[in-house]
């Protein structure tokens, strides 16, 4: 339970065998960090964003305060940090590339606290920020995961002194209870942990553990306050229509489904194919010359396969067991979350390797427990003053997946919404002659975003809007709001109706509907869009 002081000046020669000290830490950490993000910075302008990303920035920009942003996102289930970043930056700008230079910000900061604070060797912690997570999935596509890396990386900086710094590390859990739910359980399983080891120590009057019980306990004041808060903004409404059931039921499909998720997170390399995004190589068939490969884990052995990766990546915090403790107890909570409440993308599963990550970073700090049998603490002991070499292919192989998913973002378009608005600025330059209008919300607002749209017609709710409303309110039907409301407010307005749709619109009886455009080969395929105009032939 001591912290690292105490280890042995040998094992730490051999667990950080390339160590910068002083000036040439901080440069090499500045300039990695200014590369990082460079890079970062010229994947995130060529990445397309969907809708899922805009609708943070729609929420951000259309809401008139902090508070009336807050009350706009009680359907998200997220919340509000990531949002209350960007409300100030749509006060300047309406493109949504100041979303995007936000989140480059915040990725390349994840990547200094990295190069600057993690106890690793060089090459590891290169290789560790080129994985699938941390330099793509919570790098470029720019959600709210992504805040909760720098936080959580600072929390591992400060772990060393913990008792000391207990209040900034329970301030930094505060705003990592606002980021997302999976940090939600993140911070409450450390917490768990933290005040088990400081109750631990305080009973074996330890003296630093007697002079840190305020900051502990204010600490923990700040933490529970932070846990409250946050659980209380991704509560949803009674009215919500997303993600609204707990599903206890315990089923051979669905124990087999929790096991992909670890595969997902660890092993996290997409198919290398147009459709990359959210699919795992290792999940699912190839493409073969005599017909399709079967997937190299097969439904029937993933259960097997997901533990025996859970558990071994375990093995190593052997000497070092409430760090391995609370990487398999934040694994668990979070496998049972995506069991029973929503079993989410790849995005989502990271924070396993997350939680990993953290345990590994934290697990420096603390004293390796000895054994009383010589022969075991020795090779025990070998093990621990080599882990992260260990974990090396789990790296190479994150890498890998960023690879991989960065080559295909490259060259594939991810969503249409931004061709789709660039060719309706420049086919309609003149907004006063037409009004726009979307099949669904879902898969029209980012169009709304790119083209800076203050409103569009939504035909599923049957009126204006711009950020999607997650409530059971959306269930018109299309074809009557196309013959009915259109129509309407055509006649209201005086102007001819754009819309967008997802796929093929049918006219409805009486009323001229001409195709104008389609925007097809998304990576995320519900965001192919088609142009279609509805005028008034009496006009």
């Amino acid at each position: 339970m001591a912290d690292a002081a105490a280890v042995r000046s040998g094992a730490r020669r051999v667990f950080v065998p390339v160590a910068l000290r002083g000036n040439a830490a901080l440069v090499f950490s500045v300039a990695a960090a200014l590369v990082f993000t460079g890079l970062v910075g010229i994947l995130a302008s060529r990445h397309e964003m969907w809708r899922d990303e805009l609708q943070a920035w729609l929420l951000a920009r259309d809401s008139s305060s902090p508070a009336a942003l807050l009350y706009n996102m009680r359907y998200e289930g997220h919340p509000g940090l990531w949002h209350l970043m960007l409300w100030p930056v749509a006060r300047f700008t309406w493109n949504p590339a100041g979303m995007q230079a936000v989140h480059v910000l915040i990725a390349g900061c994840s990547a200094f606290l990295l190069f600057r604070f993690a106890p690793f060797p060089v090459l590891i912690r290169l290789l560790a920020a080129c994985g699938y997570f941390f330099a793509y999935e919570w790098a470029v596509i720019a959600r709210n995961y992504a805040v909760s890396v720098p936080l959580l990386f600072s929390v591992c900086a400060l772990f060393k002194d913990r008792w000391r710094n207990f209040v900034y590390i329970a301030s930094l859990l505060f705003l990592l209870c606002h980021t997302n739910v999976h940090s939600i359980i993140l911070a409450g399983v450390l917490t768990f942990f933290l005040l088990v080891e400081f109750a631990v120590a305080y009973a074996a009057k330890a003296r630093k553990a007697e002079l840190c019980l305020g900051r502990v306990a204010a600490g923990l004041f700040i933490i529970l306050l932070g846990l409250y808060t946050g659980i209380a903004q991704t509560a949803p409404p009674p009215d919500s229509g997303f993600a609204t059931r707990w599903d206890y039921g315990w089923t051979g499909d669905r124990r087999n489904s929790a096991a992909e998720k670890i595969v997902s997170a660890f092993l996290a390399v997409p198919v290398n194919d147009a459709r990359f995004w959210n699919r795992n190589r290792f999940l699912e068939q190839s493409a073969g010359e005599k017909g399709p490969k079967p997937a190299p884990i097969a439904g029937d052995k993933r259960m097997r396969y997901g533990m025996l990766i859970l558990f071994g990546l375990a093995v190593p915090f052997f000497k070092r067991p409430w760090q391995g403790l609370f990487y398999l107890c934040a694994s668990f909570a979070l496998l049972a979350f995506f069991y029973i409440k929503y079993p989410g993308g790849p995005r989502h599963h990271g924070f396993l390797y997350l939680a990993f990550f953290a345990a590994l970073w934290m697990s420096h700090h603390c004293t390796p427990w000895r054994f009383p049998w010589p022969p075991l603490e020795a090779v025990l002991a070998f093990v621990d003053r080599r882990r992260v070499w260990l974990f090396v292919p789990l790296f190479a192989v994150q890498a890998w997946g960023a690879g991989t998913a960065i080559g295909r973002d490259w060259k594939e378009t991810f969503s249409t919404a931004r061709d789709t608005a660039q060719w309706l600025d420049a086919e309609f330059p003149d907004r006063s002659t037409v009004f726009f209008a979307g099949k669904y919300g879902p898969s029209s607002s980012a169009v709304a975003a790119y083209l800076r749209l203050d409103r569009m017609y939504y035909l599923e709710r049957g009126e204006f809007g711009s950020y999607i409303i997650w409530d059971g309110n959306r269930g018109r039907n299309i074809s009557d709001s196309l013959a009915r409301e259109i129509p309407r407010v055509m006649e209201q307005t005086g102007k001819k109706a754009v819309i967008i749709s997802d796929g093929p619109l049918r006219a409805p009886g009486g009323k001229p509907l001409r195709l104008l455009k389609s925007f097809g080969g998304a990576v995320e395929v519900s965001e192919n869009n088609c142009v279609y105009i509805m005028e008034d032939p009496d006009r």
